[in-house]
């Protein structure tokens, strides 16, 4: 590549997926399961960004999605856009947030 577009990746939930280091993670979870697999695929993802790297999701729930980036990531932004909710989360650091007490 010649440096200007980023490497894009398509993947299943990081199904075979062993890359690193990206700087952001798109994700449209399906949101007809019990959130194992959006679970799977926020801790999964942020263990595959770079600090500084954002993570975007799109999906129709807010409070389990909210509850869960925030204690992944430590905090996050939340819009809502034509009945949908979309969540910027950053990581700030190379382990998860501390739990609160």
């Amino acid at each position: 590549m010649n440096g200007i577009f980023p490497k894009i990746v398509l993947s299943d939930g990081f199904l075979g997926l062993t890359d690193t280091g990206f700087h952001v993670i798109y994700s449209n979870p399906p949101y007809q399961t019990d959130f194992k697999v959006a679970k799977h695929f926020i801790e999964k993802g942020f263990n595959r960004l770079v600090l500084g790297g954002k993570m975007v999701m799109v999906v129709k729930r807010r409070a389990w999605y909210e509850n869960k980036l925030r204690a992944i990531f430590g905090g996050c932004r939340v819009f809502e856009k034509y009945g949908y909710f979309v969540f910027i989360a950053e990581k700030r650091s190379a382990s998860y947030a501390p739990k609160k007490k």
